[in-house]
């Protein structure tokens, strides 16, 4: 594999989706619709998943990350879902389970995200509504999300992301999704998406074993994430900053707001808003910041 720049834009995996928006779509300059007529619902912005890896110029980024980061962008509601942990997702499907974090960056006054089953509800309850397709989202808590938002959902939290909402994912290396509920919808060929009720079940969480966590405005003062799997900054910058880096696993910057001129060994780059970019760990360990515009705003994840 050819040596990597020290610093390597990135251009995402799009994945198109029977509620993805439009929103996503003219900020990246991508196509809008697909040819069964989905929209983007997400770019997987820094990935070495086999689902959908992210490429540099230079090729594949130069070894398996532990995390995978997204942009999401929806104008219809995304399945009432949940997802494995490590263990259930190793014994039963030989991956990773997936825990996972949202930050807000636009939302309708009508979007709604699901997060967590309200107290009380028991998994036989789930398993009924199920079965008579009731609306689960009726035994979930819900919250009108506003820009700088912050969700964090650990693997085993019910969740569904609402209409009207583009994020910043940022999540274990996992494609598990299991499916609870969709909503009853069809598509153009009259056919529900497959539900994966009996590995739901097995995952679910309830009453006090939940333990997602909501914050709000998050750019108010410094805010850190610490996973296993990522370790996640999100920092506004308003001067030039030089940043130490000396994480064996690479480094990765996602530019949310603004543009940001990145330098490292020599090497420049001009970044704006909903781009992103790789940081071998195999050149000097330090990385250089500085605003070109006003209000800018990323995300430094290892």
């Amino acid at each position: 594999m050819q040596r990597l720049k020290p610093i390597e834009k990135l251009t995402p995996f799009a994945d198109y989706k029977i509620w993805g928006g439009e929103f996503l779509a003219g900020q990246k300059g991508l196509s809008k619709n697909n040819d069964r007529g989905e929209g983007l619902g997400e770019t997987w912005e820094v990935s070495t998943h086999k689902n959908g890896p992210s490429l540099t110029a230079s090729g594949p980024i130069d070894r398996i990350l532990p995390y995978l980061v997204k942009f999401i962008d929806t104008s219809d509601h995304l399945s009432v879902q949940v997802h494995p942990n490590d263990d259930y997702a190793s014994r039963v499907f030989q991956e990773k389970g997936k825990t996972e974090c949202w930050l807000i960056l636009n939302a309708t006054s009508e979007a709604v995200i699901f997060l967590g089953f309200k107290t009380g509800v028991t998994k036989e309850q789930v398993r009924t509504g199920i079965q008579n397709k009731e609306n689960l989202s009726l035994l979930m808590n819900s919250y009108r999300p506003k820009m700088g938002d912050f969700f964090f959902v650990p693997a085993g939290t019910v969740h569904a992301i609402g209409a009207g909402v583009t994020m910043v994912e940022i999540q274990q290396s996992s494609g598990l999704t299991f499916r609870l509920w969709d909503w009853n919808r069809v598509d153009k060929d009259g056919k529900e998406r497959e539900l994966h009720i009996d590995d739901a079940l097995n995952v679910l969480s309830f009453g006090t074993d939940q333990t997602y966590l909501t914050k709000e405005n998050i750019w108010a003062s410094d805010f850190a994430v610490d996973h296993t799997d990522f370790q996640l900054r999100a920092q506004v910058l308003d001067k030039q900053t030089q940043i130490p880096l000396s994480h064996e696993r690479g480094v990765s910057v996602v530019v949310l707001a603004g543009k940001i001129k990145m330098g490292r060994e020599k090497t420049e780059v001009v970044m704006k808003a909903f781009e992103s970019a790789y940081l071998a760990p195999n050149y000097v360990d330090q990385l250089s910041l500085e605003p070109l515009e006003e209000n800018c705003k990323y995300l430094i994840i290892y």
